[in-house]
C-alpha cells in the first residue's frame, strides 16, 4: 500500500506540470486543468476530511465529463464548477466501492468516446495524426481498463492499478513536452505519405 501511496503522490505532482504546457490549447486546457488538479484535492480532502479518495473521483470524472460542454469553454466556468462541486465530495463517502467504480467506469468511458470524436474532427479537418492526440486516447483507454479490471477483479485490479498508475506518470512527462498547438510528433500527414511514395 505505502508503494501505491508514493506512485500516486509522485503522478500528482508530475500531472501538475502539463497544466503549463497546455494552457494555450483551446480544446483541451480545461481537460489538463481537472486532471492537474484532482489528485492533490483529492489527496488534501482524505488527509483533511477523510473522505475516501477512490469515491471522489465520482465527482472528478463528472466535472471532467461536463467540462467538454460548449458552455465551459472558458477557464473561469470550470473552476467555479469546480468549487460548486467540492461539497459534493464528501457525499460519495457513502457510495459502496463497486458502486463508485462503475459511474466511474461509465463516466471515463464516455470522456473517452469524446476524445475519439475530438480526434477523428481533427483528421477529418486536417488530414493529420499526432501523437499527442493518440495519447490522450491510449490514457483514457488505460483508465477505462483500469476501472473495469478493478470492477470484475479487486485482487488482478490492484496489481493493474498500480502498473498504469505507474505508466500514467510517464504520460504525464510526455504532456509536458507537447501539446496539439506545436505539435512535436506526427504520426501521419499528406507529406509523410509523399516522402513514402518518392
Amino acid at each position: 500500500m505505502v508503494i501505491i501511496y508514493i506512485i500516486s503522490i509522485f503522478q500528482s505532482i508530475v500531472w501538475l506540470l502539463p497544466i503549463f504546457k497546455q494552457w494555450k490549447s483551446p480544446g483541451y486546457k480545461n481537460y489538463f486543468l481537472i486532471l492537474g488538479l484532482q489528485d492533490g484535492i483529492v489527496i488534501l480532502c482524505y488527509l483533511l476530511f477523510g473522505i475516501g479518495s477512490f469515491n471522489q473521483y465520482v465527482v472528478w470524472a463528472a466535472i471532467l465529463l461536463i467540462s467538454f460542454l460548449p458552455f465551459f469553454n472558458t477557464t473561469k466556468r470550470v473552476a467555479l464548477l469546480m468549487l460548486i462541486s467540492l461539497p459534493f465530495m464528501a457525499l460519495t463517502h457513502y457510495l459502496p466501492y463497486k458502486t463508485a467504480n462503475l459511474i466511474i467506469l461509465i463516466q471515463y468511458s464516455f470522456v473517452f468516446l469524446i476524445l475519439m470524436r475530438k480526434f477523428v474532427t481533427y483528421f477529418t479537418n486536417n488530414h493529420i495524426i499526432l501523437l499527442f492526440h493518440s495519447a490522450l486516447i491510449f490514457y483514457m483507454f488505460a483508465n477505462v481498463l483500469k476501472l473495469f479490471i478493478l470492477l470484475i477483479d479487486v485482487k488482478a485490479g490492484l496489481t493493474y492499478y498500480m502498473i498504469t498508475t505507474f505508466i500514467q506518470i510517464f504520460f504525464g512527462i510526455y504532456f509536458i513536452t507537447d501539446s496539439d498547438q506545436r505539435p512535436r510528433f506526427i504520426l501521419y500527414s499528406p507529406d509523410t505519405e509523399l516522402n513514402k511514395t518518392s
